[in-house]
């Protein structure tokens, strides 16, 4: 080589090290430790990770994660990190300024600081496993994360979305855009996130043919959202179960000993108070009662891609209070709204529920009451089930509405946190079935379910739904229940809702008069509707007239429905469509069916069209999702849960296509039995490699769609026994 090709070769390898953002020492201890790790790949792609200790099996799924699908959990750690702007643009500041409202790097860094020692081992394996992977695969391009940091999970501790970014107040996302700019850019549409809730359930030994208990998981979010692992060290850990994309920990599984599953709660945890802002001497003061208390106020900086694909950014001064930031302004008065307040106990709740050994093990847990935004279902192996309608559940004052916006005042400020056993819920009810589908707690368990009267209103906002009735309707039946039977409960297709909307349609057309031209004209939809079993089929071509009927019924409800009322907290819920019911004249439900009819026309080209034709499953493996009318898909039978569909779904349509395309809601199944060897079957929809390339990247969503699920590697010798690869992390 001569001099002038052997000093070009030296200057790029040394711009390739100066690139490089891992030193090799950092590399070289990585690797040792990547020793102590097995992970072993099963016959669904599954990883099964075993090490010595707690944080080498974190080390492992946080690089076996990586394997499967970093794309998606980068983009997650961008929008927790309210980044999202620098990737999708200046649509995306306002969402970034919230995140960063609440999620302040510097204030994540110093909870860090002072967490116990065995969780910041946790919390550093976390960031090496996923480091790990990226110093051995080069050819992985991060779009904005090169390195991850050991404080990131906390702002990614809540473990049914993809950031700790809820709102549960009514203060509206263009509010807060309106309120910082005075002139705002195009807003994006919402990321992905928590679909339309989740079904959990559990059956009590008196059910049961085993004698056993059995527990139901259901999450229903994007497709995409998890996958599943199973993580064993020789310090306690021995759990299976469904990881959100980018997280650490099991949030819907079971161990050797009890399970549990998540759903999303109607508890209130996120308020809004109102005050008056004055200005003295260069300082800034909110009123608080009669008192006023100083403002602090901090700049935020978002930085955002412009149209040319540059980096821009925006400087934002935000004022806090000790409720949290001041976000918007209604009249006379500014709203500050409270934030996602411990996410540091809730990573360490949620690291500790893996380990929990039965109910006392499990309720000690919970009394850390960090989970901010979900009820909880359990079961084990001793013959317990149980529900808690949320966690985290502050105390407040009896006599303020917290679903609006309340005074700041001492009086409305929280008085501390509720205890573990002052909150609703269920231990072993005597008909020995619990279900919650984002629903009541007061018909959990039917007749034996708490009592609304014991508890303060501000513990839940969840009403009766459908698709919880549908839900009691089969486990009240339940008797000597299967595992297999359980399945069946999971899929089960029937449409609950239309018991209630289709019979005052029916009798608003046969009230006709002959020579009425709706006679003839809706005489085809209505038999159709009449002759139809009320379950969604891929052939059924009743279902699809159904629903737009059923939707427009719901909507012209609301003349009848108070503005001041909560039932917008849940719009799958009963009151819609019982005033629809109850209200609407036999013309307005006549005039519903013959919109539905017209939309039914003009968008699909006929009234009747067989469901599948119109709901697919596709599998894609980019982010932000496309679908393409030419690529292959399959047909769906999910519907949304407003129609009472156990396996709720939602669609996206792309532009210039009648096709609506599954994106998530029915995701991840889990049917558990317990025993003296613990038994359970699973499917994942989206499955568990986003690789086009792997055998495992589409194999579960045929099954998924039939209704069909697989069973468990649990033990060491089924996991063995069933094996595709056995490595260390780093090894090709």
């Amino acid at each position: 080589m001569n001099s002038l090709l052997r000093i070009l070769f030296l200057f790029f390898i040394s711009l390739n090290l100066a690139a490089q953002p891992f030193s090799p020492e950092e590399v070289a201890a990585w690797k040792k430790q990547a020793q102590k790790v097995t992970i072993i790949r099963d016959n669904w792609g599954v990883p099964h990770i075993y090490g010595k200790t707690d944080a080498d099996v974190i080390f492992g799924l946080m690089y076996a994660q990586c394997e499967d699908d970093f794309q998606r959990i980068e983009y997650n750690y961008i929008r927790g990190l309210g980044r999202l702007a620098e990737l999708e643009g200046e649509g995306q500041v306002f969402n970034d300024l919230w995140a960063r409202a609440y999620g302040d790097p510097s204030v994540l860094k110093e909870k860090l600081s002072k967490m116990d020692p065995a969780m910041k081992k946790i919390m550093q394996a976390f960031a090496d496993g996923m480091n790990y992977f990226l110093a051995t695969h080069p050819e992985v391009e991060p779009r904005l994360l090169t390195r991850f940091e050991p404080w990131y999970p906390l702002a990614y501790s809540e473990g049914s979305s993809e950031g700790n970014v809820s709102n549960q107040t009514d203060i509206s996302r263009r509010e807060i855009a309106e309120f910082f700019a005075t002139q705002i850019p195009e807003l994006s549409n919402e990321p992905e996130g928590e679909s339309k809730g989740s079904n959990g359930m559990a059956l009590g030994p008196s059910r049961t043919k085993s004698g056993k208990a059995m527990l139901l998981i259901n999450p229903h979010v994007s497709v995409y959202h998890r996958l599943e692992a199973h993580l064993n060290s020789e310090e306690g850990l021995d759990v299976y179960g469904a990881v959100s994309k980018g997280q650490f920990f099991v949030y819907h599984g079971f161990n050797n000993y009890c399970g549990w599953m998540h759903t999303s709660s109607g508890t209130d945890t996120h308020d809004a108070f109102l005050m008056k802002v004055k200005e003295e001497k260069g300082k800034k003061y909110y009123s608080y009662g009669d008192k006023w208390r100083e403002i602090e106020t901090k700049s935020i900086t978002v930085p955002y891609k412009n149209r040319d694909g540059q980096l821009n950014k925006r400087t934002f001064q935000v004022d806090y209070t000790h409720y949290g930031p001041i976000v918007t302004k209604r009249d006379e008065y500014y709203v500050a709204i409270t934030p996602l307040h411990m996410p540091e106990k809730e990573l360490e709740q949620e690291f500790m529920t893996m380990k929990a050994d039965g109910l006392e093990g499990f309720k000690k847990v919970m009394s850390i009451r960090s989970n901010a935004t979900n009820n909880t279902v359990y079961a084990d192996v001793d013959g317990n089930i149980a529900y808690w309608n949320g966690n985290f559940v502050p105390r407040r004052n009896p006599e303020a509405n917290y679903r609006k916006p309340v005074l700041s005042t001492p009086e409305n400020d929280w008085k501390g946190l509720h205890e573990l056993d002052e909150i609703i819920q269920v231990i072993n009810p005597v008909n020995g079935w619990i279900q919650n589908c984002n629903s009541t707690p007061y018909l959990a368990s039917g007749e034996y379910s708490p009592k609304k009267g014991d508890y303060p209103a501000y513990m839940t906002g969840h009403h009766q739904n459908p698709r919880a009735a549908n839900a009691m309707r089969l486990l009240d039946a339940a008797k000597d229940f299967t595992a297999d039977d359980f399945r069946q409960l999971a899929y089960d297709n029937y449409l609950q809702l239309f018991d209630i909307v289709l019979p005052p349609l029916f009798a608003a057309y046969d009230g006709l008069e002959s020579g009425d031209d709706r006679k003839e004209s809706l005489s085809g939809p209505v038999s159709m509707l009449r002759n139809w079993d009320r379950r969604a089929t891929i052939e059924a071509e009743a279902v699809l007239l159904g629903e737009a009927f059923a939707r427009r019924m719901s909507g012209m409800s609301g003349k009848y429905i108070p503005a001041d009322t909560v039932m917008d907290m849940n719009l799958e819920s009963f009151p819609q469509v019982i005033v629809a019911r109850d209200r609407l004249s036999a013309d307005e439900v006549l005039e519903a069916l013959r919109g539905s009819v017209e939309y039914m026309n003009e968008t699909f080209g006929s009234y009747n069209v067989p469901l599948g034709d119109v709901l697919r499953f596709q599998r894609i493996s980019d982010h932000p999702t496309f679908y393409d009318d030419a690529k292959p898909s399959i047909p769906s039978r999910f519907l949304s849960g407003f129609l009472g569909s156990i396996p709720a779904a939602f669609y996206n349509r792309q532009e210039d296509s009648n096709k609506e395309y599954y994106a998530g809601g029915n995701s991840f199944i889990a049917v558990i039995e317990f025993g003296e060897t613990v038994k359970a079957r699973t499917i994942i929809g989206g499955g568990q490699s986003a690789d086009p390339d792997s055998p495992h990247y589409n194999d579960q969503s045929e099954m998924f769609m039939k209704g069909e699920l697989k069973e468990v590697n649990f033990t060491r010798e089924e996991v063995e026994a069933n094996a595709e690869k056995t490595y260390h992390p780093g090894e090709k």
